[in-house]
């Protein structure tokens, strides 16, 4: 879909053409990015569980150990997120292979 906004609101298009060319991004920048705006501007209560299906959403393989979230993606790339006893997050790291 492309959103084309103008004064007083947006349009959406949505391009159901298969030769378009697919947006390409790095799940990981995107879970960094928008899981903190996510809990910051939605309440939600289990940090924990929204972030493990999350990662799995995009397909990482996850671990969850205790109070800390690992997820493994197929690149090797993985992101580590700590929670505190409330299960609200605490820490969210990620280390890229390369």
């Amino acid at each position: 879909y492309y959103r084309g906004p103008y004064e007083g609101g947006a349009l959406f298009m949505l391009i159901r053409d298969p030769a378009f060319p697919q947006a390409r991004f790095n799940p990981l920048q995107r879970i960094v990015t928008l899981f903190p705006q996510l809990i910051s501007t939605i309440p939600i209560a289990d940090h924990q569980t929204a972030f493990r299906h999350y990662l799995a959403y995009y397909g990482a393989e996850v671990h969850e150990h205790g109070q800390l979230v690992v997820g493994h993606f197929a690149k090797g790339d993985e992101i580590e997120a700590a929670f505190l006893t409330d299960r609200r997050l605490e820490k969210l790291e990620t280390r890229l292979s390369h």
